[in-house]
């Protein structure tokens, strides 16, 4: 200890440059030698998996990414037309059918839910029943409320119902009241447009806005809730309209794509299967892969 004191008082009276240089080093050294071990030390606590943190990872369940559930999709419910043509009779089921078609879903098992369950199932992990199945009403037709809403709510079966609003309140469309009527009896409403336009032909961003936006925001107006469910008029859809509908604010968006098969990755271009006054072709749409 003398010698080291000796040295020192040395060093400060004959070397003042060396014995500083010395101690800096000595100093950054210590510094050093005190941040990596403190460093290490909270690494090492830090990636120590806690018991909570294992429960957690293990009670935190995947969400799907597939699930079999058939859209059907209707418009008219009603009576042939006298003199109708074969293109018009495609998209009329009439009511005595219908009915026979509900009583087949009621007799094997299925169980109807609203779109908005399919967007919980694929976001949410909301867990659906055995069976799933939705029943869609396009258009806005009066013959919807008229016709099928009295069987739906016989068998008790909720619906998703898309609708234009240009022809709202027109004749053998529906009027507001009555969609509002519909939506108290488990009826969910979803958007279709403003004029059932063909989307994939519009080239000016004012008329998209109008078309996608402007009636999502009316017929929220008119209904008092957030509607979150859309379908592509004819079914006609191209990467510009898919994101406009995102941006819109939708959760999911209708073809009309044959196929019961649903992927968390499709919610904007969900399979669907027109419906026809014609029970083989019913039966085959719940069943087609």
């Amino acid at each position: 200890m003398k010698r080291l004191l000796v040295l020192l008082f040395y060093m400060h009276r004959f070397h003042k440059p060396i014995l500083w240089t010395a101690l800096a080093c000595v100093a950054v050294f210590c510094f050093c030698f005190i941040v990596f071990f403190r460093g290490s030390d909270s690494k090492a606590v830090a990636v120590q998996p806690t018991i909570e943190m294992v429960a957690v990872a293990a009670s935190t369940p995947s969400l799907p990414t597939t699930q079999r559930i058939p859209i059907l999709v209707y418009h008219n419910i009603r009576t042939f037309l006298p003199h109708e043509s074969v293109a018009d009779k495609v998209y009329t089921v009439e009511p005595d059918v219908f009915r026979t078609q509900m009583q087949y879903l009621k007799d094997n098992g299925y169980t109807p839910v609203p779109m908005r369950a399919v967007s919980d199932l694929f976001e949410k992990g909301t867990a659906l029943p055995e069976k799933p199945v939705v029943i869609t009403l396009d258009d806005g037709w009066e013959s919807q409320y008229t016709n099928a809403l009295p069987v739906l709510k016989e068998f008790g079966f909720p619906a998703t119902a898309y609708i234009y609003t240009v022809v709202i309140g027109h004749r053998r469309f529906l009027a507001w009241d009555q969609v509002r009527e519909m939506q108290t009896q488990g009826i969910e409403i979803g958007g279709h447009t403003k004029t059932h336009a063909y989307l994939t032909r519009i080239t000016d961003p004012a008329i998209f806005v109008d078309e996608i936006v402007e009636s999502k925001r009316v017929t929220e107006e008119k209904i008092g809730t957030p509607i979150t469910a859309f379908a592509y008029p004819f079914g006609l859809y191209s990467d510009a309209v898919v994101a406009a509908v995102k941006d819109a604010g939708y959760r999911t968006a209708r073809t009309i794509r044959p196929g019961i098969v649903q992927t968390a990755d499709a919610l904007f271009t969900l399979h669907a299967s027109l419906i026809q006054n014609d029970m083989k072709l019913f039966v085959a749409a719940l069943e087609r892969e």
